[in-house]
């Protein structure tokens, strides 16, 4: 499985904590996680790393560049500048990715998500899914 992230360094805590529920609901998957961001220190992402050290998982760390979106797109302290890195995955990755899910880093993961991974589009370039705020 391929999973994007995008984070800055007020969210290492949170993603660690959604990088080892990820990881230890979908123990039977290798998945390749890209990590976007654009300040983090090599010791953040070294937690990161340590995190999820026991998994069959590879972090595939990439840097942005804040400059592309400060001056274009609005952040705030809901929104950051980090959030729109998203836009760049199809610039950023491989062109051996064929499937990407991109999480959000302060999500907990509590079942496998191989089969929605996997899920068909049914003609569709992708899909999303409803972000309930922390409601059922």
């Amino acid at each position: 499985m391929n999973i994007a992230i995008a984070l800055n360094k007020k969210y290492v805590e949170y993603t660690a904590v959604m990088l080892l529920s990820l990881c230890m609901n979908n123990k039977k998957h290798h998945i390749d996680i890209y990590l976007l961001h654009s300040e983090l220190e090599e010791n953040d992402i070294e937690k990161l790393r340590s995190t999820i050290k026991e998994y069959d998982v590879t972090l595939i760390e990439t840097k942005v560049e804040k400059a592309i979106f400060e001056e274009k797109c609005k952040s705030s302290e809901q929104w950051s500048i980090e959030t729109y890195f998203r836009l760049l995955l199809l610039d950023i990755l491989p062109e051996t990715v064929e499937r990407l899910l991109y999480l959000d880093v302060d999500m907990l993961i509590i079942n496998d998500i191989f089969d929605m991974y996997n899920s068909e589009f049914n003609g569709n370039d992708i899909f999303v899914v409803k972000d309930m705020s922390g409601t059922l």
